[in-house]
């Protein structure tokens, strides 16, 4: 397949740069899941718009749009910084997450139940929740981060749209966003499975 790549997409690769490949990974998962699902009852105009769909993914994800990407960050001057939220698949990298990443990280079911209960750091100098309760589905940032994903409930793999009215200033997130914390999450699971430090703490420390 031979892609055109306009200025659209350079301003894209300045932006967003490669993607991540765990966030590429988790995208295909969805598209497959989505797609499976949704095979036999699909009309002909869905059909296409889910086509459409995967098409957009394969040109900013394949492996020509990635070369491109690269091409275009090689030649920025590093006069643009943008801060986004990226996988943070290591202690390292959690407990020196920027204040965008910390927002999510913290939204982790867990470290969201130690942060209430006072048995976490929780990036104590430079994070505020505000909300003063609330985990999983009852935290705001939670249901921001997982709406519209697929996700297992039960025995079943549904996807959930929560009903959220956005506060001021926050925006809803790309699903490449939400791929990002989804990895971060599993991370954090990880991690915790092998060890008891606490990832919020920066100066490093246990729960």
């Amino acid at each position: 397949m031979n892609l055109a790549f306009g200025a659209s997409d350079a301003w894209a690769a300045a932006v967003y740069g490669e993607a991540h490949p765990d966030t590429v990974a988790f995208l295909q998962n969805q598209f497959t899941a989505l797609g499976g699902a949704m095979k036999n009852s699909l009309t002909e105009v869905g059909q296409r718009f889910f086509n459409a769909g995967l098409s957009a993914f394969n040109h900013y994800n394949g492996a020509e749009a990635i070369r491109f990407a690269r091409k275009v960050i090689s030649k920025l001057d590093g006069g643009f910084e943008s801060e986004y939220i990226i996988p943070c698949n290591s202690l390292e990298l959690l407990r020196s997450a920027s204040l965008v990443n910390q927002r999510w990280i913290m939204a982790h079911q867990e470290l969201r139940q130690r942060y209430l209960d006072q048995r976490c750091d929780g990036y104590n100098e430079t994070y505020t929740s505000p909300d003063p309760q609330g985990v999983g589905a009852k935290h705001y940032d939670y249901r921001r981060a997982t709406d519209g994903l697929l996700q297992t409930v039960g025995e079943d793999d549904v996807f959930i749209n929560y009903l959220d009215e956005l506060r001021e200033g926050d925006r809803d997130r790309t699903i490449g966003e939400k791929a990002a914390i989804q990895y971060t999450w599993q991370a954090i699971d990880m991690i915790r499975a092998m060890t008891n430090e606490d990832m919020t703490n920066k100066r490093g420390g246990t729960f």
